[in-house]
């Protein structure tokens, strides 16, 4: 999870990708 907070600000494509991940 915090790989996925220091890729949002960097990416916020990934971010949307991070979220299904966060999800399941």
């Amino acid at each position: 999870i915090l790989r996925v907070d220091l890729s949002f600000p960097s990416t916020p494509a990934i971010s949307a990708e991070a979220k299904d991940l966060i999800s399941r």
